[in-house]
Parts: C-alpha cells; sequence; structure tokens
C-alpha cells in the first residue's frame, strides 16, 4: 500500500470510525482499524462485531493494499503530525508514516484477519431525510434503559408501516413515541430494535440530505452518504407492547410554558437531586404547586399560574413523578408550549407539544 493524504482529510476519516472500537475486547484485531484503499480513496473501518462503521477518506492511490492498526495509537499520532500531506507506506505489516520532517512506524495487523462488514441485501428500504431522523431520534434516545437485564429495552423500537416510520423507546417507568414519513412506500410491515449502541453513534454522523436504511434478517445498515456507513445487530427480543401504555382519555389537558416548568423543576430538584427522588405536584384550579422535602436536606415549595384546556377539571389532584423523566423531555422538546394531560394519582401522565400530534411522551407516577 503506498497513498498520499492530507493530515485533515485522515483525522475527520479516523475520528468518525474510531469511537466504535472498545479498548476493553480481549481480541487485538478489534481495537484496531482496518485501512485499506478502494479505487481513489482510503476505506477506514472500525467494528466491535455488534455495531460497524466505515467512512472513505480523499487520497492518492499509488498502490494498493491495507493493514489492520491500533486505533488508539494511529488517532493520537495523526493528531500530533503537522497540517501537512502525509504519505503512508506498509512493509512487513508495519504501517510507515511519513511527514517530509519526520518518520512514524506503527506495528500493524494483516488486513485479512480484520472482520468484514455484512452486505445486507433485501427489499425492505427506508430513504428519509437525515435531519428528520436525527430529530426523531434525538426526542427518544433519552428514554432507553441501559440495563442489560432487559435487552429489550436496550435500544429504540423502529416500526415501518407503508409511509411512515415510528420510532419507541422505554426504561418500564416512561416512554417516548414519534411519527415521521419516509420518502419509500414499504408493502412490508416491519418492527425491529435498534441497539443504543448505535443509535448514539447516529446521532452524532447523521447531518443533512437523505439516509437509506436496509433492514435484514438480523442486521441494519444505515447508508449515511456515499462515504459513510453505519452497521448494526438488531436486538433479537420481543419489545413490549406500547400502544396498551398509551391512555385512550384524560381528565384534564394543562399548557405550560416549556422553559418555565423546566427552571421550575431544576430548583426545585436542587433539594433531591436530579437523578434520583421525587417531586410532588398539587394540580389546583389556577395553579400548580411542586413540593419536595428531603430528611436531613430540608424542603422546597415552588408555585406555577395554570392555563387549562379541554378537557377541564377543578378537582384538586395531587401527583408524585421523579422530575428527572420530566426534565429529559423538555430539555429534548423546542416548542414554547407543552401540554400534560393527566388523569389520577396513579395514572400516567402524558406530555406532547403543541402543534406537533406525532410525538407522545408517557411518565409513571410514583406510589405514595
Amino acid at each position: 500500500m503506498k497513498i498520499n493524504c492530507l493530515k485533515k482529510d485522515l483525522v475527520k476519516g479516523i475520528e468518525t470510525v474510531e469511537d466504535i472500537v472498545s479498548m476493553k475486547n480481549t481480541l487485538p484485531i478489534l481495537s484496531s482499524l482496518l485501512i485499506e484503499t478502494n479505487k481513489d480513496s482510503l476505506h477506514i473501518v472500525a467494528t466491535d462485531l455488534e455495531v460497524g462503521m466505515e467512512c472513505m477518506v480523499p487520497a492518492q492511490i499509488v498502490e494498493s493494499g491495507g493493514i489492520a492498526v491500533p486505533a488508539r495509537k494511529i488517532n493520537e499520532v495523526i493528531k500530533s503530525l503537522p497540517d501537512t500531506e502525509i504519505n503512508i507506506n506498509m512493509e512487513n505489516n508495519i504501517l510507515i508514516i511519513d511527514y517530509k520532517k519526520g518518520i512514524f512506524r506503527i506495528n500493524g495487523l494483516e488486513k485479512e484477519s480484520f472482520p468484514i462488514l455484512p452486505q445486507i441485501k433485501t427489499n425492505n428500504t427506508i430513504l428519509i431525510e437525515q435531519t428528520d431522523l436525527k430529530r426523531m431520534i434525538r426526542k427518544t434516545s433519552f428514554a432507553v434503559s441501559y440495563d442489560e437485564a432487559r435487552p429489550a429495552f436496550n435500544g429504540i423500537l423502529f416500526v415501518v408501516d407503508k409511509d411512515i416510520l415510528r420510532l419507541v423507546a422505554t426504561d418500564g417507568k416512561r416512554m417516548a413515541c414519534i411519527e415521521g414519513r419516509i420518502k419509500n412506500f414499504c408493502r412490508e410491515r416491519k418492527e425491529i430494535i435498534v441497539p443504543i449502541k448505535a443509535i448514539n453513534k447516529l446521532l452524532k454522523v447523521l447531518n443533512k440530505d437523505d439516509v437509506n436504511i436496509l433492514i435484514g434478517e438480523n442486521e441494519i445498515s444505515f447508508q449515511i452518504k456515499d462515504e459513510d456507513r453505519l452497521v448494526s445487530r438488531l436486538i433479537n427480543k420481543k419489545f413490549p407492547d406500547y400502544q396498551k401504555i398509551i391512555p385512550g382519555e384524560y381528565e384534564r389537558r394543562i399548557r405550560l410554558k416549556n422553559k418555565e416548568f423546566l427552571d421550575n423543576l431544576k430548583r426545585v430538584s436542587v433539594l433531591t437531586g436530579e437523578k434520583s427522588g421525587m417531586v410532588e405536584f398539587d394540580i389546583l384550579i389556577d395553579k400548580m404547586i411542586l413540593k419536595a422535602s428531603v430528611s436531613d436536606v430540608g424542603e422546597v415549595r415552588e408555585e406555577m399560574d395554570l392555563k387549562y384546556e379541554e378537557p377541564h377539571s377543578d378537582t384538586p389532584l395531587n401527583i408524585i413523578f421523579e422530575p428527572r423523566y420530566i426534565m429529559d423531555f423538555l430539555r429534548n422538546e423546542e416548542s414554547v408550549d407543552i401540554f400534560l394531560d393527566l388523569n389520577g394519582s396513579l395514572d400516567p401522565g402524558v406530555m406532547k407539544p403543541d402543534g406537533d400530534g406525532n410525538y407522545i411522551y408517557i411518565v409513571m407516577p410514583i406510589r405514595p
């Protein structure tokens, strides 16, 4: 292998894929990046056997070839170089990096020992704008569970039905569900669970234009542009029946200012801590009172003016929520106003943005 390329292009390519690599992996080859020539570009690949990412880097190819090199080391080396053209060649599984004023030699492994990313051949394809998919992921991914004992909750459910894509995420205590339009028509309804590691990587690389999604039996592929592709295994578990969780009716609908509500909850959560605790919501005729009390710490009380929508109830309601779950929704929602729909003190609360009927967020209350 013998190539010439710019440092900035190589840094961008390595940064695109290298966070896929797990340094805890016991297989040395999985701690490496595959660097190989591909026509008039440099092909860079990373995988942990569950999630894989590949990208193309502009380069002048003098001689074809490839090698697997330690991901962390090659990243550190390339970043340390001056901003200039880099000459790269290979000799006996040693990557040689020549930058005119110096030279690095990095021991590598044969490219044949590097796992090949699957090429998915399927008729189940989805075409959607990257900005739309990114928005949908951002509004659901925070509700995913990281508890490995519940693998079905460790990803986002993708439901493809005709020209609709629905994303659903839950950790058992709250659930986020959003719908969006895709650009093509899918005759076969599909329900798959994409793991959170692939989801988090998608959030980093999605930008603009369209993304082409291919759904296989056990894998999913996101062709982000001609140069970049993300591949992930699917979670082969049964997702809970999310439609049963969505309340059909509610007794009262409250309109709240997003920023004001978030600021109030932040203040109340100073005592409880954002990661745990509880806040009481007293829903009265013209105001809502937020209260929290922590033994050996203190107590707090905050009032908010209310504006009711229909349906409306004058009966006072006391309900308890974990504030972190509500703040997660508010932080990821750009609408000025949001709706809070409530029934009884043990019934789930439903939150929706004003003007968007395709997004719903459900939070289970805490029993007193």
